[in-house]
């Protein structure tokens, strides 16, 4: 029997499980921090080895399961026998049985795992380290965006080498920094969905005797003082990821930074490649000791600092994967959206439509081995062009590195980006046609920069931002379709390298001085018609067509309809139904476009006009809801869609022009149908019918009321055939 001790401590270990209900089910241990997942099949088992295999025990999914699992495998079985399971390799299986809600019980074939017994055994010999508080350290949330972190731009910082007692120093240092990050181009345009967090660790490492997580070290000559460490051998990695991981799940985890209290020295941050994200770790040193330089690397910032440009510039190192913009550069490596190598020629390279904006020069900076930058490099890193130049005076990115950073910040935000890739190999995305989700409210800057595939732009009304070079070097852009009636302001930059007089721009009528006076000169501007809806009545008696057109007027993505006008309408076919002008009445099938009418081809033989497929149903306007923009685009043709509203004789359910036998057979075959889905059965007929007809005792769903009444109608019909009053007086299309 397991001891208190090891249940505990077996409780403790957190276990995901997920449960798909089909052929397979996955469950994910997760006991030793590594997370091994393995799939099992659902069907019969293999004979195994097992301890207490045939005792079963429910559980929902909760830290319970493990401790059960436990309870059933290893239940009166001794170290010495799980030494010697583990010298023989002798496979363990355990059969599990998981309840779910949705699933009911299921039961699996579970193996155990070599470092679950080994974790067992060292429990039960009391061999197990003892555990410590994962981060005893204090954490601040320094600014929070008020989103989930899954949804937000999440940096942490960590000081290194300050004492408890200056736990306010460290912290107004991270806030500084992070207050001149925030109003740096392009972190300041995502401000909104940032959140940050700062851990104030205090300690002494081991190896150097500074600073608990290795960042700092003495210089050569200790009166002068110390310096950020130039390698990552004495840096502890995994300690800093395990504090971080603490307060942040690692998925989650956007940039990492460490502040560290050192009199010298500048920063450094390791660089990963990842097409996405990958938050790996950067250290800046806060120079305390440190004193302006020729060429004004130390430049101050605002607020009377020298490292924030550093410390800002590793972020470009760890988050934006951008390399060093000068010849110390360990080489080129044409992942990095900032490099080239030799063999591209100045004509050829990846950022070519940016040369002459944001410091990008026509002819890119070669060093010795022949690789280029995009930007001007200076021997004095103030004077450069590109913040990762070298940084001190530099207050902004290029082009081409503001960019890359906004693309990585644009995956987590969710917003548009299909500007061209930093990759060499890989440099065009493939979008002619582009269409702004309703309810966007910005295209960010640089969002399609060099992206000469897009020929079409939809920009839905609720945008009212377009960033600086939003479009630069979009040179296959024939047509925008900008719905906004109020104009978004632009500029020369923002269509950078794009001839406007080749680009019809498509606008809401009334609005073309407006949109001159917003920037829009230049393009040939083009007024589209009103938005509307056209609802054609074709009435079901007589054969007229009238029609009423009710205009759109979109606000933030929506319009809202004139429920008054399609009431209007509609009442005048209800009105002929109560005074009996229709000797059994029509149903309301739907409305239908002139594309559903010709899906089949079809015509009634009534009316000669085209019916809709057997089976469909139709659009149902709700007046009580706003017609979104998006969908009223798809189906629109030059800024109108026409409806035209389809009744069908009541009972008449295979919409053939009258109510036969065959009307109360399809029904039939229907509820049959249904009363096989209700029994988890395939349905045996699945006839197409139009339920709207079908239901004629009103009533919310299609009935064995309803074939009755049919039914008994079609008798009083035989009765009146033959010259008898009818039997049931039964009225179709009546409660």
């Amino acid at each position: 029997m397991l001891n208190r001790k090891l249940r505990k401590r077996i409780m403790a270990i957190t276990v995901s499980l997920t449960m798909i209900i089909t052929s397979f089910a996955a469950i994910s241990f997760d006991t030793l921090g590594a997370e091994q997942s393995y799939n099992y099949s659902a069907g019969e088992w293999q004979e195994s080895l097992n301890y207490k295999a045939d005792e079963f025990e429910e559980v929902h999914f909760t830290h319970d399961f493990i401790a059960s699992a436990a309870d059933h495998l290893f239940e009166g079985v001794g170290t010495n026998a799980l030494h010697q399971i583990l010298q023989d390799e002798i496979p363990i299986y355990g059969h599990l049985r998981v309840y779910s809600d949705y699933g009911g019980t299921m039961t699996y074939r579970v193996p155990v795992q070599r470092k679950e017994i080994e974790y067992v055994i060292a429990v039960m010999d009391d061999t197990l380290p003892q555990p410590f508080d994962i981060n005893p350290f204090p954490v601040t949330r320094i600014m929070y965006s008020g989103r989930s972190h899954e949804d937000s731009i999440v940096i942490i910082l960590l000081s290194d080498g300050f004492t408890e007692e200056q736990h306010d120093i460290a912290l107004n240092h991270a806030k500084n920094a992070m207050d001149s990050m925030l109003d740096t181009r392009p972190f300041n345009f995502f401000r909104d969905i940032i959140t940050i967090y700062f851990i104030h660790t205090t300690g002494t490492n081991t190896e150097t005797g500074i600073g608990y997580l290795g960042t700092i070290r003495e210089l050569e000559l200790p009166e002068i003082g110390t310096t950020v460490t130039n390698t990552s051998a004495t840096m502890q990695t995994d300690r800093i990821h395990e504090l971080v991981d603490s307060v942040v799940a690692r998925p989650n985890q956007t940039m990492i930074q460490v502040i560290a209290n050192a009199g010298h020295g500048t920063g450094w941050a390791w660089m990963q490649w990842h097409y996405l994200l990958n938050a790996t770790i950067g250290v800046t040193s806060i120079r305390y000791a440190s004193h302006p330089t020729p060429g004004g690397s130390n430049i101050l910032w605002p607020n009377g600092t020298a490292w924030h440009s550093t410390f800002i510039h590793e972020f470009g190192h760890s988050f934006g994967n951008l390399v060093d913009e000068h010849e110390r550069q360990v080489g080129p490596t044409e992942l990095r959206a900032n490099s080239t190598s030799a063999s591209i020629a100045d004509i050829d390279v990846k950022w070519r439509h940016w040369a002459g904006y944001r410091n990008v020069l026509e002819t890119p900076t070669r060093f010795p081995n022949g690789w280029a930058v995009p930007a001007y490099v200076s021997e004095h890193t103030g004077q450069s062009g590109c913040m990762m130049r070298g940084a001190g005076g530099n207050r902004d990115f290029c082009g081409v590195c503001t960019a890359e950073l906004i693309r990585r910040m644009a995956h987590i935000s969710g917003e548009a980006f299909h500007g061209r890739s930093p990759v060499t190999t890989n440099p065009l995305p493939n979008t002619p046609i582009v269409t702004m989700s309703t309810g966007a409210t910005r295209i960010l800057d640089s969002a399609f920069h060099g992206n000469t595939s897009l020929n079409t732009m939809i920009i839905p009304p609720s945008v009212r931002y377009i960033g600086d070079f939003a479009f630069i070097g979009a040179t296959g852009l024939r047509i925008i379709e900008n719905y906004s009636t109020t104009p978004q302001q632009i500029n020369s930059t923002t269509f950078a390298g794009v001839i406007r007089s080749n680009v019809d721009v498509i606008i809401p009528a009334g609005t073309t001085q407006a949109y001159i006076a917003a920037g829009w000169e230049g393009f040939r501007l083009i007024e589209r018609q009103g938005h509307k809806i056209t609802l054609h009545f074709y009435d079901a008696d007589d054969g007229t067509n009238m029609y009423v057109k009710i205009p759109l007027v979109f606000d933030e993505g929506y319009a809202s309809i004139d429920a008054a006008a399609i009431a209007d309408i509609m009442g005048q076919m209800e009105e002929k139904n109560e005074t009996g002008e229709n000797p059994y009445g029509f149903a309301f099938w739907g409305w239908f476009t002139s594309t559903e009418f010709d899906a089949e081809n079809r015509t009634s033989a009534r009316t000669g006009r085209r019916r809709p497929t057997v089976g469909t149903t139709g659009f149902k306007f709700n007046t009580n809801e706003p017609i979104a923009f998006a969908w009223f685009d798809e189906y629109a043709i030059n800024g109108n869609i026409d409806f035209y509203a389809i009744f069908s004789l009541w009972g008449d359910v295979n919409d053939d022009d009258d109510v036969t036998v065959a009307d109360v057979t399809l029904i039939h075959e229907y509820l049959f149908d249904q009363s096989m889905i209700l029994l988890g059965l395939p349905a045996h007929f699945s006839n197409p019918l139009n339920i709207h007809a079908g239901m004629v005792t009103i009533g919310a769903e299609l009935s064995v009321a309803d074939s009755t009444r049919i039914e008994q109608y079609l008798f009083d019909q035989s009765m009146i055939l033959i010259g008898l009053p009818p039997y049931f007086n039964a009225v179709l299309g009546r409660p």
